[in-house]
């Protein structure tokens, strides 16, 4: 019996596929070259259903659960081309190389964070003068001595609000504290980093 054809609908990730000419005795794995998969055993208990059939026409909803467990049995696929090229492939045909071994700063970062962060910069972005020195003025280059005086100044004050019972603080201030903290020790990394290139 000539195998039928089975169309799939124009943006879809298979338009077309041959269906085997299998018998009940029929082999999947060794057969098909296929991995062997429970999504896989679906798969083939369809097609033999419609191989069986003498008109695609007349396959009806087994031709509907085949759409489905070809879009399945391609994801499963995808899924192991990934793991064994290290690539991503996509249903619309698009491919990345793989994300592992790469920094996930989406998940590193906490937006909240840096929200708070963002408004503690342009808080003190303005200078003594009253002028408004740029957002990357810092990134100039300010003397290590002085980016570790400020941040033991700072670590102190976060310490004592952290420890002392007595001591009465707001949560802004904690929170002040915190971003000078965190202003100073990203300055003193960025001049390590810069020194190094």
């Amino acid at each position: 019996m000539q195998s039928p054809v089975v169309e799939i609908p124009e943006g879809e990730t298979f338009l077309a596929f041959e269906v085997p000419d299998m018998t009940p005795e029929c082999d999947p794995c060794a057969d098909c070259k296929t991995p062997c998969k429970d999504i896989e055993a679906y798969r083939h208990e369809l097609l033999h259903a419609a191989a069986s059939a003498p008109d695609i026409e007349d396959v009806g909803e087994v031709v509907e659960s085949l759409k489905q467990a070809m879009r399945a049995h391609n994801a499963l696929l995808t899924k192991e081309a990934e793991i064994i090229t290290g690539g991503r492939y996509y249903e619309s045909g698009a491919y990345r190389d793989t994300a592992a071994g790469k920094p996930q700063y989406e998940g590193y970062l906490s937006p909240l964070t840096l929200r708070r962060f963002g408004q503690y910069m342009l808080k003190h972005q303005e200078q003594s003068d009253g002028q408004m020195r740029a957002s990357d003025n810092w990134q100039k280059g300010i003397p290590l001595q002085d980016y570790m005086d400020s941040m033991w100044r700072h670590f102190m004050d976060v310490w004592t609000m952290h420890r002392d019972e007595t001591c009465r603080y707001t949560y802004e201030e904690m929170e002040e504290a915190l971003c000078a903290l965190l202003f100073n020790v990203m300055g003193y990394l960025h001049e390590e980093l810069k020194g190094q290139q």
